[in-house]
């Protein structure tokens, strides 16, 4: 009686492949023998078989939500990857816009730092030339004084 509970429920098992194809099918096929192992497991030692059906359906259900295949794992990584190169390719973007963007307030800069360069020495030079002709005239106006002083 035992037997033939047995392979009515092994039958009757419902198995889903999942959808990447042969490691689906892998999948399945180790998930199938698991099951049925730890079904046989569970009955051999007295279990009740409605209660080694429940343990059975019970860890199915974890391993299809809970626990991730290596081709789940594979997804994951190659997401990942696409992340981080969409990441990479967002950074050199910014990147690139923000150099363009310092670049002209740089050539401002310097077109400015020239343009008041070459003011400031034509300043300069109005300031010497107006103190030369200054001194000249303090000049001349001493000596001037100085012999009007001796002639005296």
């Amino acid at each position: 009686m035992l037997g033939g509970e047995r392979r009515l429920w092994h039958s009757s098992l419902n198995f889903r492949p999942s959808s990447s194809g042969t490691a689906g099918r892998v999948d399945a096929l180790w998930t199938r023998t698991l099951d049925h192992s730890l079904y046989d497991a569970l009955v051999s030692i007295n279990v009740p078989t409605d209660k080694a059906r429940a343990v059975v359906d019970a860890m199915e259900r974890d391993m299809g939500t809970a626990l991730a295949t290596k081709s789940d794992l594979q997804l994951i990584r190659q997401d990942m990857e696409n992340r981080f190169n969409l990441v990479s390719r967002d950074i050199e973007s910014l990147r690139q816009s923000t150099q363009r963007d310092l670049q002209s307030p740089r050539d401002s800069t310097a077109r400015d730092l020239g343009a008041f360069a070459t003011s400031m020495a034509k300043d300069l030079e109005a300031l010497r030339l107006t103190m030369t002709v200054r001194l000249g005239s303090m000049l001349v106006v001493g000596f001037g004084l100085m012999l009007a002083a001796t002639r005296l």
